[in-house]
């Protein structure tokens, strides 16, 4: 099984872009993908001016699914119209329905086709498969072998498998079961389309680890983040939990008139990537692409919470009547991330229970096993002294 490790920014579009290949957020621009066959990046857009954005996460009503709405005031600055290919990035985890993101221009909704990183590398996946169908057939190979208990060949052949795929450019690691994952995945035989999220991803990341570290800085995600903000105490504190979030972009077109301005409102639902050990969850939210406009100014963020809820995050927002509020003239250096600590049980069973149960179950078991063997012994005994006696 494998996992590893939210936010959003919107980028628009000029040039033409195509490429062989598969919650968050802020404007920018990037290439043409009407007929996209890989990852859009963000581009430089030095015409449209956001002159305001007003960003809010509601967790009111629900911790583990966050409201979040993102407001824009665009000005299109030039002498021509514009007709922008818009991305909406998405860092968020996986079960984040990316249907939910509505995108309205001047009160009118749009048309937007959503999409996760995984499933625009996708096509490399396949086209691996396709060249390496002697080291497919091997691992099937070893699935046989182990179910018909032929255990000996099985390893042979598991080190033969090991060789090759490393030969082959796969980054392997027996330790992060890496190679179990990939193994499993060949030995599957799935390969039409991604199934479960996190594994997708990380069969794309042993693949195609190129372009997932430079779609990931492209779009500054900040993959390898382990250093979060401490709802407990001040500061931070160290967690490489997963899962973690996967880069996701939501597309649509938007056309700015020369010296028009143009209200931009982006909203959707979100759930947090969770540090389940700790029992903290995390919204990270994509600031930084917004770089790519011509200018940016004037940023308010508010995060509506229950009462008494421990949060924190890593811009200063100012605390009031349960909601924690920061006006930023000016982009801030890093991406938002924000941290609640929520209660043992949110998510139904936390991984602390369940370990706790799993535990329970296995010193039960052992408990009936020894009782058992002294039982079957006891009546061996007994068995034996009445045979001597007669």
């Amino acid at each position: 099984m494998m996992i590893k490790r939210l936010f959003l920014p919107v980028i628009f579009i000029l040039a033409l872009f195509l490429f062989s290949s598969p919650a968050a957020a802020n404007i920018s621009k990037t290439p043409w993908y009407s007929e996209i066959s890989g990852v859009p990046y963000p581009q430089e857009e030095n015409r449209v001016n956001v002159e305001s954005e007003q960003l809010t996460f509601d967790l009111q009503e629900d911790i583990t699914n966050a409201r979040v709405s993102a407001n824009y005031k665009l000005y299109n600055q030039g002498s021509q119209s514009i007709n922008l290919p818009a991305a909406f990035a998405l860092y968020a985890s996986p079960w984040t329905d990316l249907e939910t993101v509505s995108i309205e221009i001047d009160g009118v909704e749009k048309t937007t086709r959503p999409v996760w990183l995984y499933d625009l590398l996708w096509p490399r996946v396949k086209e691996w498969v396709e060249g390496h169908r002697d080291i497919v057939s091997m691992a099937g190979e070893i699935k046989q072998l182990k179910e018909s208990g032929k255990t000996k060949p099985a390893e042979l052949l598991d080190k033969t498998l090991y060789e090759r795929l490393v030969s082959s450019g796969i980054a392997l690691n027996v330790e992060d079961r890496t190679y179990e994952t990939m193994k499993d995945f060949l030995a599957a035989g799935e390969f039409a389309g991604p199934g479960n999220p996190y594994e997708s991803m990380e069969i794309v990341r042993l693949i195609a680890p190129g372009e997932v570290k430079k779609a990931g800085g492209a779009w500054k995600s900040e993959s390898e983040r382990t250093s979060w903000p401490d709802p407990l105490q001040e500061g931070t504190y160290n967690e490489q939990f997963s899962p973690g979030p996967i880069l996701g972009l939501v597309l649509f077109n938007i056309k700015i008139q020369a010296n028009e301005k143009k209200d931009v409102l982006i909203s959707y639902n979100q759930t947090p990537c969770r540090d389940d050990v700790n029992n903290i969850v995390h919204y990270q939210y994509l600031l930084q692409p917004a770089s790519k406009w011509n200018s940016f100014e004037n940023l308010n963020i508010q995060v509506l919470l229950p009462e008494d809820m421990p949060f924190a995050s890593n811009l200063p927002l100012k605390h009031k009547e349960g909601k924690y509020s920061g006006k930023f003239t000016d982009l801030p250096a890093e991406n938002l991330v924000l941290s609640l600590k929520v209660p043992e049980g949110t998510f139904g069973s936390d991984s602390s229970s369940s370990y706790t149960t799993i535990i329970i179950i296995f010193i039960v078991f052992i408990l009936v096993c020894v009782l058992a063997l002294a039982l079957a012994i006891w009546l061996i005994y007994k068995f034996i002294k009445k045979r001597k006696k007669n």
